[in-house]
């Protein structure tokens, strides 16, 4: 656990509103990192950003980030967490049209291989970069070493697996 995470932990304990711990938490940011970033998976700085690029990898998760700059505020956010939270409209939307038969079932089969197979991409995506980091997030707990390696191979085999299936529906349509 990194030192910024620990005193936002330790505010929010102390504190009854999150929002007061949340305001010193980014005054802590600022004052800690300057205008360096974070990245949003392992809360390292990244110090050094390509001139120019909107995509680049943390040096220490080895996760790929973007940064989107908006008038007055840069957000630097997750690649893999922003494709699983895209995809979930998409799915949703695919299996509402083909329950209530807007589309055909072909079709129906075809979107739902594509959306599986984008599944298997991010966790695949996300395990090779946990194997080669040696750092794993589960919903917020953050695991280093054997135990994130162990998850991350897990993450290749069924990301793997759900790229295999995902190809075999689209074969078999």
């Amino acid at each position: 656990m990194g030192p910024f995470k620990r005193f936002a932990l330790r505010n929010q304990k102390k504190s009854t509103s999150t929002s007061a711990s949340i305001d010193s938490a980014s005054v802590l940011r600022k004052r800690r990192y300057g205008n360096n970033h974070l990245c949003p998976y392992c809360l390292s700085s990244i110090a050094t950003w390509p001139k120019g690029a909107f995509l680049t990898d943390c040096d220490t998760c080895k996760r790929p980030i973007i940064r989107l700059q908006t008038s007055n505020k840069v957000r630097v956010l997750s690649l893999i967490d922003l494709t699983r939270f895209a995809m979930f409209p998409v799915t949703a939307f695919t299996l509402f049209a083909g329950f209530a038969h807007i589309i055909t079932a072909k079709t129906f089969v075809i979107w739902v291989a594509w959306a599986i197979i984008i599944y298997g991409l991010t966790d695949f995506w996300n395990g090779t970069c946990g194997l080669e980091s040696g750092m794993y997030k589960s919903r917020r707990r953050l695991s280093y070493g054997h135990v994130a390696r162990r998850l991350s191979i897990l993450n290749v085999v069924f990301g793997g697996m759900a790229i295999f299936v995902g190809c075999l529906g689209l074969f078999l349509s």
